[in-house]
């Protein structure tokens, strides 16, 4: 067992120096007493009626000596057999489980450099939580309510005193429908159970809801509607497209930004991210059902909710009102239908609490095993009507009873059930649905929210799998929205947006922000870069690397085809297993290409040549008794003004063999001669070839381009090696 105080680990052992725990204690003193009376059976410690053999923590005597852990007896307490007399004391910590001041806190005997051995040296026990501790801000109760002590039928009648009220300040007090019998949550109190801690969290926390509609052709542009905090009122305005002007109709302003044709949901997402952000004393939540609706809590009575001057036709409902300035925590007294539910001291009434307070509860059938936190702008006074409004949020599921199960994140994953195991869910409402789920890893705001049993699926990232079904197994997602919408299985997703419409379809990798958006449907596909694969498309096997690199809109179907470059676009939609290298377009087209370092070369040549000069334009190294064969075709282009243009077109077939460092060379033609196509629209032009010996091994071949207009000549060519080993590399330009 390990438990953590702020960074400081407490590991459950008994040896050395590190914490040691021993079993829980029954009650613990608050003020000093005579040993051998008052911790006798029948006596009083902290509200709780001591019995024979109770173990009981005394903590406070004068006369420290006497602190450790008893055991009950009728008279004078016996030192317990686990922290008996000779006991080195030193970092033992235990656990109080009732009472009215110590209930559920946690005690440690602080180190003595003299020594802390039981009955011979002074001990001193500190709170490390509850009992007044700060270490971890943690409180613990018995269990919490489910709705509103007046709603609860166990309960005939109640009323809530608030400060300076009377009876005594800060309590309930009431009627019960049966004698000796409350009932919270599943769980029967009764007088035997006096001093039980409660959470109560339903006392009139105002909730409203807002469901949003669709953006119509820009229907909601400038629309706005009304809504106020307990400190601030706003308004809630449309900009659709960038089209809207701030109404200002009174108020702080929200500018929500829409998209023409908006789905409810997207102008519900939209809309809580904006009022999340400008909004810092509600709770704004988006619900899962309806998925355009939106529930608000204030912890204090404020204005509901309702369309301004320009109306946006969305459905504004009360769920609850009230000012929750009677939630706290609470201990139980019941005396036949009598009850009284008081506060608890370490969250009592006059106490200066902040945001972050955890509670955490024990049992109960809703609530067994869940963490709540208290959400609060500012500090808070408690028990008064105006300043302790308690509005508390489940922060953690109940998992303790499955414990191989680690969930951390406000309303997260709160229907995980005894069937999941071995998940990990951190994030504030991610693993909304998962009920029985397994091996899954889910990190991230609303990440993963609709499946109820999905298994071994990791995903990081806001909204990433949010929409994801059941049928998603084995699926990677990392990045904003990243696989959103998958239900398939062997996914793999990279990056924000990334295959994020993919629904049908197995086996498809996607790396890059926006990588495979315009996927919906197949397998097996493999797609790397910045929105590659963002057009739509349902084919298989397909490779498409480098950003902006795409099928285009009638290869939707094409399957078993490599696109290669940035901006490269399969355009040709007749046949599969196609392969495109280069950029797509007259201004970007492709310049350079090397497929291996011995296979093809393909070159543009960067400065003019000059019109009469021989050229080395690429050469290769034969090794000894190797040898090189090749095809080059090359395009000669004399550039001028309209009218001075001049093309030709031709290609040459270059061996070499290298006879113990003696190179011999050969070029020839094509059969068609030469000239394989020219265009000429004014004077001559002429290209002869050589592959000549240019020394070290090296072959070059070599061009001279002769033009009766001059200089300005540009060359371009491709190289495809025939040799038969393929081991020679081609080099660009003059030999060395």
């Amino acid at each position: 067992m390990s438990v953590v105080f702020n960074n400081i680990t407490v590991t459950e052992t008994t040896q050395g120096r590190g914490l040691a725990s021993r079993r829980s204690v029954k009650a613990a003193t608050t003020t000093s007493g005579t040993l051998s009376t008052s911790f006798a059976a029948g006596q009083l410690i902290d509200g709780i009626t001591l019995v024979l053999n109770d173990r009981i923590l005394i903590k406070n005597q004068t006369n420290l000596v006497e602190n450790g852990i008893y055991s009950v007896t009728s008279g004078t307490p016996i030192r317990t057999l686990d922290l008996d007399e000779g006991t080195d004391a030193a970092l033992v910590y235990t656990v109080v489980e009732r009472g009215q001041t110590n209930a559920f806190s946690w005690w440690l005997c602080i180190f003595n450099a003299n020594g802390n051995i039981v009955n011979t040296n002074p001990l001193l026990f500190m709170p490390i939580i509850g009992g007044g501790a700060e270490l971890s801000r943690v409180h613990y109760a018995d269990t919490a309510t489910t709705t509103s002590l007046a709603t609860n039928p166990s309960i005939a009648s109640i009323t809530y005193n608030p400060t300076n009220g009377v009876p005594p300040t800060g309590n309930f007090t009431g009627t019960l429908a049966v004698s000796d019998t409350l009932t919270i949550d599943g769980i029967t109190y009764t007088a035997a159970n006096n001093n039980s801690r409660i959470l109560i969290k339903n006392e009139n926390v105002q909730i409203n809801r807002i469901l949003t509609v669709a953006d119509v052709g820009g229907s909601l542009n400038n629309t706005y509607f009304l809504i106020s905090s307990p400190t601030t009122n706003y308004y809630v305005w449309y900009n659709v497209s960038g089209g809207g002007v701030d109404p200002s109709p009174g108020g702080t302003g929200i500018a929500v930004a829409l998209v023409t044709n908006d789905t409810a949901t997207a102008v519900r997402d939209k809309t809580e991210t904006a009022m999340t952000a400008a909004i810092l004393n509600m709770l704004i939540e988006r619900m899962t059902v309806p998925t355009n609706g939106i529930n608000i809590s204030a912890n204090g009575t404020v204005t509901n909710p309702s369309d301004g001057g320009a109306p946006t036709g969305f459905t504004f409902q009360l769920i609850t009102a009230g000012n929750a300035s009677s939630n706290g925590l609470y201990f139980t007294t019941i005396s036949g239908t009598s009850l009284t539910l008081s506060r608890s001291f370490d969250l009592s009434v006059g106490s200066l609490v902040n945001d972050g307070r955890y509670i955490v509860i024990a049992r109960g059938n809703v609530n067994h095993d869940t963490t709540w936190q208290l959400v609060a702008s500012n500090p808070i006074t408690v028990g008064t009507a105006s300043g302790s409004r308690l509005l508390f949020i489940q922060n953690s599921a109940n998992v303790s009873v499955f414990p191989s199960n680690v969930v951390l994140g406000i309303n997260t994953a709160p229907a995980l059930n005894v069937g999941s195991m071995q998940n990990v869910i951190v994030g504030n409402n991610s693993g909304q649905a998962l009920t029985i789920g397994r091996q899954n890893t889910i990190v991230g705001d609303n990440a993963y929210s609709i499946a109820t049993n999905g298994q071994r699926n990791t995903t990081m990232g806001t909204y990433s799998m949010q929409n994801a079904t059941n049928a998603a197994l084995d699926c990677v997602a990392f990045g904003y929205q990243a696989l959103n919408n998958v239900a398939a299985t062997n996914n793999a997703a990279v990056g924000n947006n990334a295959l994020q419409n993919l629904v049908g379809g197995s086996f498809n990798t996607a790396l890059g922000n926006g990588a495979g958006l315009g996927f919906t449907s197949g397998s097996n596909n493999t797609i790397l870069g910045y929105q590659a694969g963002t057009t739509a498309s349902t084919g298989t096997g397909n490779t498409i690397i480098g950003s902006l690199a795409n099928l285009t809109a009638d290869n939707t179907v094409r399957n078993y085809c490599i696109i290669l470059g940035q901006t490269a676009q399969l355009i040709e939609s007749a046949n599969d297993a196609q392969l495109v290298i280069g950029r797509r377009g007259s201004s970007t087209r492709l310049t350079n290409v090397r497929i291996g370092p011995d296979l093809l070369l393909l070159r543009q040549s960067t400065a003019g040549y000059s019109s009469g000069g021989t050229h080395g334009i690429w050469y290769t190294t034969v090794s000894t008794n190797g040898s090189f064969a090749a095809k080059c075709t090359t395009t000669v282009f004399r550039s001028g003004a309209a009218g001075q243009r001049q093309m030709r077109i031709q290609r040459w077939y270059c061996v070499a063999m290298n006879n113990a460092g003696t190179l011999t060379t050969g070029i020839s033609t094509g059969s068609g001669g030469t000239v394989e196509a020219a265009a000429l629209e004014s004077g001559t032009l002429t290209v002869t070839a050589a592959f000549v010996d240019a020394g070290g091994g090296n072959a070059e071949f070599q061009l001279t381009p002769t033009s009766s207009l001059g200089d300005s000549i540009v060359i371009r060519y491709k190289v495809s090696q025939l040799s038969s080993n393929d081991e020679n590399e081609l080099f660009d330009g003059q030999a060395p």
